[in-house]
């Protein structure tokens, strides 16, 4: 089942930059600002692949095209980077204090941090709405 899922994906988004422009350009269409850094070469490692904002809401985001580990073994492909669990801890911390001080239905947070894959659409259309 997972090998049929991987190849589906793979034919929608043949690279995991065209899954993350995709839905770049879909929380764009819904009226979120989105930030991408596009050449990360010159950048600081690790910094999540999209940062969306909208009426007050912050959403964190790093894209991948296959499940992840969170500690990744030496090698691991499919694994989040050290400098990227880094940067998603600490968008977390703030995710917990914000939500700390927030009076909004429980539902809806301020900040939202996630890790999506083309297996995760329903969510992302579901959040990004």
């Amino acid at each position: 089942m997972t090998e049929t899922v991987e190849v589906t994906n793979r034919m929608r988004y043949p690279t995991e930059k065209d899954f993350m422009d995709h839905w770049a350009s879909v929380a764009e269409g819904r009226g979120w600002l989105v930030y991408h850094t596009h050449d990360s070469r010159r950048s600081g490692p690790g910094f999540p692949d999209l940062v969306l904002l909208r009426d007050g809401y912050l959403i964190v985001a790093e894209c991948k095209m296959a499940r992840y580990v969170r500690t990744p073994n030496k090698g691991e492909a499919k694994g989040l980077s050290l400098p990227q669990v880094v940067w998603l801890d600490a968008f977390r911390l703030l995710e917990k204090k914000v939500g700390v001080l927030r009076s909004l239905p429980p539902h809806r947070a301020l900040v939202q941090i996630f890790v999506w894959t083309p297996d995760d659409e329903d969510e992302m259309a579901r959040v990004l709405e």
